[in-house]
């Protein structure tokens, strides 16, 4: 089952909500006009929603992504180093491994079925 979710329109739509404008809850002046302020506020959000670079941002992400599961995959290492046959972890650490694991399946199957 292929999944149309959709990153750059996604990333569009939330920068959308957080920039809301709502002229009902905006600084309204005595005519019930939008002051100056509050227009130049909302053209100036348009603009930069517009002009957003997205290919830049899902770089940025793609190549954070990367970076992360990198230092995923040394820390992973070290510890089966440091760990002996039959060592007994305490729960908090045995937790946040399963935890981790878990994670990290649910990511590759979600990503297993998009490409």
């Amino acid at each position: 089952m292929t999944n149309n979710f959709d990153m750059y329109e996604w990333r569009q739509n939330q920068l959308l909500k957080e920039a809301e404008f709502d002229p009902k809850k905006s600084d309204l002046n005595k005519d019930g006009e939008l002051s100056d302020y509050e227009k130049k506020r909302g053209m100036a959000i348009a603009k930069n929603i517009e002009e957003h670079d997205w290919a830049t941002d899902m770089n940025d992400e793609v190549s954070m992504a990367r970076t992360q599961l990198k230092t995923i995959i040394e820390n992973a290492s070290k510890l089966m180093q440091m760990s002996k046959e039959g060592q007994q972890y305490d729960a908090w650490v045995q937790s946040k491994i399963t935890k981790a694991a878990d994670y990290l399946q649910s990511v590759y199957d979600y990503q297993s079925t998009e490409q």
